[in-house]
């Protein structure tokens, strides 16, 4: 028996989330969400990251999200960080 294979491309995530972690839980329901997100980037990248935070409505479907906070941050190199938004 012959088994023939085709080469598989793999391709792996330029940023690994390393850690999310909620800084005011729990809270007032007209508090501000603050989270602490920690993520690794693998390897220079040509754009900022947008982080969003996104209310999810319905499993169903995309048009109840509601995208809560965004920010912007500059990753044009490769690093270790952490986020604190609020």
């Amino acid at each position: 028996m012959v088994f023939q294979c085709s080469p598989v491309l793999v391709t792996m995530a330029k940023v690994h989330v390393n850690n999310v972690r909620v800084q005011n839980n729990p809270t007032a329901f007209l508090e501000k969400f603050e989270f602490e997100i920690t993520f690794e980037c693998l390897e220079d990248l040509p754009e900022d990251l947008e982080w969003k935070i996104i209310y999810v409505g319905s499993a169903e479907s995309e048009e109840f999200d509601q995208v809560r906070d965004k920010t912007d941050l500059q990753a044009n190199k490769t690093f270790l960080n952490a986020l604190s938004e609020y």
